[in-house]
């Protein structure tokens, strides 16, 4: 059953293999009478498999922001451990798309940041967001002047007008991560 949780792709097993494995053959057929079924909301009816997450609690808020040698020349090369992100601020840093266009998830603390990278974070919910925010500007911006912000009002803190403004800025962006729920 580890096989299906390895890392590395070579390395996992596929379904035909999963199919093949003594435990899961062994197990009893069991009825899926007393299973609850999902609920759909008007407009999903046809969706079989996926359904859009509900819950009472907002969507988590996320942040990217585009490296350049123009706004941020100081982060060039530096290893992500160096800034001290989790540990100072809470933040973390989920993935990188590098500017050849490969993916680091889940990042090490010896990832170099290049110039063209897309930097994706999580920041802590509630009363932390701002605290955070603030600081990853600074370490991301140190030169730039501190305008202090309460989270009501960063609705369309992060949003600028066009993918353009957000790469020539060196601005965060803002996004909320969605979930599908199976």
């Amino acid at each position: 059953m580890l096989g299906l949780l390895r890392f590395n792709k070579a390395e996992r097993w596929p379904l035909d293999r999963l199919s093949e494995c003594k435990w899961l053959t062994n197990l009893p057929a069991r009825s899926a009478k007393g299973w609850k079924s999902p609920t759909f909301s008007k407009g999903q009816s046809g969706r079989t498999h996926l359904h859009v997450y509900k819950s009472l609690q907002p969507m988590p808020t996320a942040l990217a922001v585009n490296i350049s040698n123009k706004n941020h020349s100081h982060l060039m090369e530096v290893p992500l451990g160096d800034l001290n992100l989790g540990k100072d601020l809470g933040v973390t840093v989920l993935l990188i798309k590098q500017s050849n266009g490969n993916f680091e998830r889940v990042p090490g603390a010896d990832t170099k940041i290049s110039k063209g990278d897309w930097m994706y974070f999580g920041v802590p919910q509630g009363e932390g967001f701002t605290e955070a925010v603030a600081g990853l500007e600074a370490k991301l911006k140190p030169n730039q002047a501190k305008v202090p912000i309460t989270r009501s009002q960063s609705s369309g803190r992060f949003r600028p007008l066009s993918k353009k403004e957000v790469v020539e800025s060196g601005y965060l962006v803002e996004f909320a991560v969605e979930f599908d729920c199976f």
